[in-house]
């Protein structure tokens, strides 16, 4: 069964190329959403199984956002922001981010940093972790 991905990004043209290289990856996209309320509600309907995340969003941030998924239902996320700062890459992780990505990201980047993102994820639900 393939591994079910929510895309968040408010530029439509990424989340359609981000699609494109998913599928193409053999991951089913799931849905897309443009800002951090919708990903919050398309995350607790659709239940994926890893969220590409942006940070600056409208409505709600990526960084926000990412504290109530992981609050509310618990996903791997990766978030992808032209921000490389180390202090906003830790409160990415901090909100519960399994990986980061700097824009521009590379068709090469994404399917090691969604492995690594779920290896991380599932040792953080492994027993004893």
């Amino acid at each position: 069964m393939p591994i079910r991905v929510l895309i968040c990004d408010d530029e439509g043209l990424t989340a359609l190329r981000y699609g494109a290289t998913l599928k193409r990856l053999g991951y089913e996209v799931v849905g897309s959403a443009a800002n951090g309320e919708q990903v919050l509600e398309a995350a607790l309907r659709l239940r994926p199984d890893l969220i590409l995340m942006d940070i600056e969003m409208p409505e709600l941030d990526g960084i926000s956002a990412t504290r109530r998924i992981t609050a509310a239902c618990p996903t791997a996320i990766v978030v992808i922001s032209a921000y490389s700062e180390p202090e906003t890459v830790e409160a990415a992780m901090t909100a519960g981010a399994s990986g980061y990505l700097v824009k521009p990201v590379t068709d090469d980047q994404l399917e090691p940093a969604i492995h690594g993102a779920l290896t991380r994820f599932a040792g953080r639900l492994a027993p004893g972790a």
